[in-house]
């Protein structure tokens, strides 16, 4: 049997295949790029540490995502300290209703919350 792939057998690497497809975080409008990370929650092959860099893209969206994790809701003892951290803690579902309530917050065409 051929080792070789044929042009239909082609196995595509998603991370690949999902860069071509969506634009840089960075480039886009503030709502947009939090509409773009609450969709990145939902991707079937999500990537916690991946996640949490494209988090980190956006500071407005890092700054609330902390501030999320370090709420008195969680009943934590001890501070969390980054992305990474917080998006373990409060997991995928909890980031992206975070994401959306800030993304629906945003006044249109402000186009980044960077210097927030």
């Amino acid at each position: 049997m051929d080792q070789n792939p044929t042009n239909n057998q082609r196995r595509i690497d998603p991370e690949a295949e999902s860069a071509v497809a969506r634009p840089h975080i960075a480039d886009l409008q503030f709502a947009d790029q939090c509409a773009a990370l609450a969709t990145h929650c939902e991707a079937s092959n999500l990537d916690f540490q991946n996640l949490a860099k494209e988090i980190e893209t956006v500071p407005a969206v890092a700054r609330r995502v902390l501030q999320a994790a370090n709420g008195t809701t969680l009943g934590l003892t001890r501070h969390v300290q980054t992305v990474e951290q917080a998006v373990l803690l409060l997991g995928v579902r909890r980031i992206a209703e975070v994401i959306r309530k800030l993304g629906q917050a945003a006044p249109p065409g402000k186009p980044s919350a960077a210097t927030d």
